[in-house]
Order: C-alpha cells, then structure tokens, then sequence
C-alpha cells in the first residue's frame, strides 16, 4: 500500500527564527532515533503554499466575476470554515515536506523527530491563555500520538445518517429543541473519542446528538465504532461540531465537500495497477494530543474535543499535513 517511490521535495522556504528547543529535543532531532533505526529527517516548511490558501488571483470576487471564473473549491472552503469558526486568528492547515522514506512501524518516532525539529517549532503556532495564536515554545516532550485509520475515502461512510433518519434524503439536517451535552465521565488520559472528551456542546440537531450523545438512539446506527476512528471521520466531526463561534448549517453537503477536500490535502490515493476500479490509500493519520490531563501545554490552553491536532503523514508525496485548532471558549 505504501510506495517508497516519491517525488523530490520542494526548494526550501524562508522560516522565521524558531524558539529555541529543550536539550532533549536538540538531542532527539540531531540524532534520529538511531536506537530504533529511524534516520535524521530535514523538514521544509511550504511557507505560503499552503492546503487551503487563497491566492490574490482568486479571492477578488469582483474580478473573477467579470470574467466569469468560478470560485475555487479552497477559496470557497475557507469561506466555509471562516463560518464554522475556523479562522485564522485560531485554527489553520500548515503542509511540511521530508526527504527521505519512512516505514509505518517509524511514524511515532517520526512525528517525534518533527515536532522537536527547529523549522518545524519555527512555523507553528499554538493558542495559549489570551486565547490567540502564539509561536511555538517549551518542550513537546508530552505529547501522545493516537492513530486514526485510513481504510476509507468514500462518502458511504455516511450512509448510515440517513439510514437513520438524522439527515433526511434531500440533504436537510433534523432539527431538535436546542439542549447542550457534556459526558457524565471524562477518560483520566486525553483520548481520540470525541464524545467522551470533555466540553459542553450545544445540540441543535439530531446530526450533533448522534455524534456525541453515547444514548442517543441513532448513535450506534448513525456511525458504527468502527467509522468513528477514521481520520474522515474526524475531519467530518470537528467540521460539525465548529470552532469557539459556529453559525450551523442547515444542509449536511458543505461539512461533506469540505471534509473531502482536507482528506484529498492529507492523504494521497491512487488506483490499483491490478485492478483499477480499487483505490489504494497512501498514509497514516494521528490525533496529536498531551500525554496526561495534568497539562495540555503547549497544544492547547485547555482540554475540550474540539481543542485538536491531526497530523497526518503523506509517504507518496513526502508530506506532512496538520489541521490544528483550539480556543480558551466555545459559544
């Protein structure tokens, strides 16, 4: 599934000058591993170049109508995620090149590797306590890395919301009486599962509640467990869900389109040479996320679910891709 075969990376971008690392990240980053066979990786920022970026030629709305250019799909996604509350003064993509090939069974030494190299720490900022985006600094020593699956691309994942009857067959979201949700109990450690993390969640819908509530009637027919662990479905359900301020939608196709279009971003896919009606995936995914509950520094400036980092790895096109968002407050 996995190619060893991929293209050259990109010529290097300016980075700003990074805080400086622990000694124990300066040790791991220069090192590599080498105790457990992982080399020394070079990353490379792609600076302006980013998975969602909107370029001056197509962002003058003005302009591309009267030539009669349609808006991009990343200009209209951003519009989309702007919306959600996903703006840039607290969430964003940001896409890293590597130079060499990495076996699955390296990736959790990799993304250790990564998060403690300098042009990495240089180019990523975290939320801190002002609830505004600040340059990476402290050790990333504490982090924990969950797997996401990535054994699905198609929208069949979603069948069963409307086998369900949570989104009708015209696209429209089932509405409910407005409640809010927060689990009777939080894991003691910071986990992928989204509806047992922490935070209290407006339900405006029965598409919320079937997410989120363990009791609800369609949670287990809406997404089975299996379905929930996959990076697709991650991407759906923090797209939901929304940031700190999250006007709804009322039709379930833009958390869909958009979804896919961050999952085409992450993971690269190519059809099989022996059978081409086959589509092969080509990465892995993690939720990047504090070791412990005693701190969730440097990630986030407090433990919610929909306070997030999904790093994910691109081994055909050398790629990693992080989606990152986290607010002190959701409303």
């Amino acid at each position: 599934m996995l190619s060893p075969h991929s293209p050259q990376s990109p010529a290097a971008a300016d980075a700003s000058a990074p805080p400086a690392p622990t000694p124990a990240e300066v040790k791991l980053a220069r090192s590599g591993a080498s105790a457990i066979g992982v080399p020394t990786f070079r990353f490379i920022s792609h600076g302006d170049r980013q998975p969602l970026a909107i370029s001056p030629s197509t962002s003058n709305a003005r302009v591309n109508a009267r030539r009669g250019a349609t808006e991009s799909p990343e200009a209209t996604a951003r519009k989309l995620m702007d919306k959600w509350g996903f703006t840039s003064e607290n969430s964003y993509l940001r896409c890293f090149s590597y130079d060499q090939f990495v076996a699955p069974h390296q990736y959790e030494a990799f993304l250790k590797q990564f998060f403690a190299d300098p042009v990495v720490r240089g180019d990523l900022q975290l939320v801190g306590s002002t609830d505004a985006l600040r340059p990476l600094s402290g050790s990333t020593g504490n982090l924990a890395f969950h797997p996401l699956a990535v054994t699905r691309c198609d929208m069949s994942i979603f069948d069963g919301l409307f086998d369900s009857g949570v989104v009708r067959r015209n696209g429209a979201i089932v509405k409910c009486f407005d409640d809010y949700y927060s689990p009777a109990a939080v894991p003691t450690a910071p986990s992928a599962d989204l509806h047992a993390e922490p935070g209290d969640t407006l339900i405006p819908d029965e598409l919320r509640r079937a997410m989120l509530d363990a009791s609800s009637d369609h949670f287990d027919s809406a997404v089975t467990t299996t379905d929930r662990r996959e990076l697709l479905y991650h991407l759906f359900a923090h797209l939901v869900l929304g940031g700190r301020v999250n006007q709804f939608e009322d039709e379930i196709a833009p958390y869909l389109t958009v979804a896919k279009l961050i999952y085409k971003k992450m993971i690269s896919a190519t059809r099989s040479q022996s059978d081409p009606n086959v589509i092969q995936l080509h990465g892995a995914a993690f939720a990047v996320l504090p070791r412990n509950a005693d701190s969730t520094a440097p990630l986030f400036p407090m433990r919610h679910r929909q306070n997030f980092l999904i790093a994910a790895i691109d081994p055909l096109r050398r790629r990693v891709t992080l989606w990152y968002h986290a607010s002190t407050a959701f409303y």
